[in-house]
């Protein structure tokens, strides 16, 4: 019989599911379980009506509190026009000094919120889930100077899926002021950010980090962002190995011109990687390619 219900439950959309949460202490057990979510995670994702568009906003009106607007969208050509509502923000979303929405992952979204001005990094970072209205704030990074003093010079962040360890983790890919690259790993089930060791071949010290975007795509269990040292690359980190590894690219886009300012790096074009279908994509823009 509990295996009916959960094969019944988790062919429903969200809303009807969190609605269900309050029927019975049994039904609320159920529903909470790892199982059953992952399980509704999947017959989701094989559901073209359960595609999302989410887009956003933050209105300069003072009675609004600068609060954070989210819209829902349907992709179904079906529900396309039916299917537009707004959507609860983060209840601990104040973003007086702005905000950035990173990157999603099976519906989970990682968003920076700025609560000062002046300052590099975010103030708080939150995992979201749009659809049970919950978010968690993680703790702060082992990394978090703002202030002259403080070494962290440039940062960005991915959040992606741990199939072996059964987690959703964010990955902070930092270079400091000399150069260096420190990273950082955030597991969910712990809660706690861990400092990466070098597990690779790959020789990191000498890769200063262009991420070529604001978020670092997450591709077949590895986060990917652009790096370059004697020429442009791609560099992966695997989100269960913790091993990185690079990979060559089409020689019209690894021999771009770069211009060193001290520690940082600038790129004559725009280009940067994204994700399409669930494969990892770059862009490259110039007067004659796009």
């Amino acid at each position: 019989m509990e295996e009916i219900l959960v094969n019944i439950l988790s062919r429903l959309p969200v809303k009807s599911v969190v609605r269900f949460n309050c029927v019975s202490k049994f039904w609320n057990t159920l529903i909470s379980h790892p199982y059953f979510r992952k399980k509704h995670l999947n017959h989701a994702k094989n559901q073209a009506r359960s595609q999302k568009l989410l887009s956003f906003y933050c209105p300069n009106d003072a009675d609004d509190n600068n609060r954070l607007h989210f819209y829902s969208y349907s992709l179904s050509l079906v529900q396309l026009v039916k299917d537009i509502r707004v959507v609860d923000c983060p209840s601990n979303s104040n973003p007086s000094d702005g905000f950035e929405v990173y990157c999603s992952c099976d519906g989970l979204f990682l968003i920076g919120i700025w609560t000062e001005p002046h300052v590099e990094q975010p103030s708080v970072v939150l995992i979201w889930n749009p659809s049970t209205r919950e978010s968690i704030v993680l703790p702060h990074s082992k990394f978090n100077n703002d202030d002259d003093d403080g070494d962290e010079f440039r940062s960005t962040y991915g959040l992606g899926y741990d199939s072996i360890s059964d987690d959703y983790k964010v990955f902070r890919l930092v270079m400091t002021k000399d150069g260096q690259n420190k990273n950082e790993i955030f597991a969910l089930k712990n809660n706690s950010w861990r400092i990466i060791e070098e597990t690779s071949s790959l020789d990191m010290t000498d890769c200063s980090m262009y991420s070529g975007g604001e978020f670092l795509p997450f591709v077949d269990g590895a986060f990917h962002w652009l790096g370059i040292s004697s020429k442009l690359s791609v560099v992966s980190f695997n989100i269960s190995s913790e091993v990185y590894r690079d990979i060559p690219l089409p020689e019209i886009v690894c021999y771009l011109t770069l211009s060193r300012f001290e520690y940082d790096v600038k790129i004559e074009v725009d280009v940067g990687l994204t994700v399409l279908a669930g494969m990892l994509g770059l862009y490259y823009k110039d007067d004659n390619f796009f």
